[in-house]
């Protein structure tokens, strides 16, 4: 049962409340701190400080879990003692959160919770989409046209020393057969590790960027209790995580477009077929819209899964039993016909499927 303190919170605590609907506390050092918070700010307030307004994410926006993953996000924030929040509002909060209750959330609480949610979703996307490039390989291999696995070599990984790629690679590798190394697969096959990895990385910074916000004090005004003083401030505008959600939408074209090139190739065994960028990235119109940077990363993220099943639907379909490895036929046989997104992250993640992910990638990244 996450319980609020002056500890770090994680995106783990994030999805036991959104997803698996834990319980929520405070304990006796934050009802202090709110205490003391909300007196040094209705006093600035007494003395003609003035609130800003906050915007409002429309409930038809976010889905039940991920208006309790905002809340708790709120929730989470508020307790740093930073907001000058009613400690019976807080109260109110927490209730709400145990008993199920929608509450309105502001935009900012929303691009945090709602982050970390798909953070935990793209650590599993990580695994998933190793796991299609294995699958490609061995069927490329089956229709007589290529299949190498000297890309995924020590001797190419270490000559780059990418932490991601090599990650990758050591992943796909290990999910191979021992395969002919003299043919020359296409630019999508070879790359696979440097696209991987460098969406590994980007989920890695993205999860310490939602970590950071999601401890911060970022209320404005800001009521700082170690000096007893009530400042205006900007550390309402989420730079930062904006920009990781752009990296982590970047990556996701680049893996769902090689993705799409491998499915092709496998398809027609054409070993000359070139890789099309076809994924639209998008753009932004605001110089700092965190949840709307995010709602693109969220359907770049839907499009990369359905790239990524129809790829293993394509190779396990041409991949014979006699090149795939114990692991990979494993996960063929887990998705069992099915090549729906939720099937796909399910089998490449037998271990993790019921809890956080992200703990287990910053160990590989």
């Amino acid at each position: 049962m996450p319980q609020l303190s002056r500890k770090p919170i994680g995106v783990a605590d994030v999805t036991a409340v959104a997803r698996a609907g834990e319980p929520v506390s405070l304990t006796s050092v934050v009802e202090r701190d709110l205490a003391a918070s909300y007196s040094l700010l209705e006093a600035a307030r007494a003395e003609g400080m003035t609130l800003p307004s906050t915007a409002r994410v429309p409930a038809a926006h976010l889905s039940e879990e991920e208006t309790r993953a905002a809340v708790f996000a709120r929730l989470v924030g508020i307790s740093r003692g930073g907001s000058g929040t009613d400690p019976a509002l807080a109260h109110e909060i927490v209730s709400a959160l145990n008993r199920g209750i929608s509450l309105p959330v502001d935009v900012s609480s929303a691009a945090i919770g709602v982050g970390a949610l798909v953070v935990d979703q793209l650590a599993r996307l990580v695994n998933a989409s190793d796991f299609a490039v294995a699958l490609s390989v061995s069927a490329l291999r089956a229709t007589g046209a290529g299949g190498s696995a000297a890309p995924f070599s020590a001797q190419v990984q270490s000559a780059h020393r990418s932490v991601g790629q090599a990650a990758s690679a050591a992943r796909i590798g290990s999910l191979l057969t021992d395969l002919d190394a003299a043919t020359t697969d296409p630019i999508a096959f070879r790359s696979a590790p440097q696209v991987n990895g460098a969406l590994a990385e980007a989920v890695t910074a993205l999860a310490a960027a939602v970590t950071l916000e999601l401890n911060s004090r970022a209320d404005d005004p800001l009521v700082d209790l170690d000096t007893g003083s009530v400042v205006r401030g900007g550390n309402s505008e989420l730079v930062g995580l904006t920009l990781a959600f752009e990296r982590v939408r970047l990556a996701l074209a680049h893996v769902a477009a090689a993705s799409e090139a491998r499915a092709s190739v496998v398809q027609s065994a054409l070993v000359e077929a070139p890789v099309v960028y076809s994924v639209h990235v998008g753009g932004r119109e605001n110089a700092v819209d965190p949840l709307g940077t995010l709602h693109l990363l969220q359907l770049s993220l839907t499009v990369t899964l359905d790239l990524l099943s129809d790829e293993a639907e394509v190779a396990a379909g041409v991949a014979q039993a006699s090149v795939l490895s114990p692991p990979l036929a494993a996960y063929a046989e887990a998705l069992a016909g099915s090549y729906a997104p939720d099937t796909l992250l399910a089998a490449a993640n037998p271990v993790r499927s019921e809890e956080p992910t992200i703990e287990a990638l910053d160990d590989e990244i």
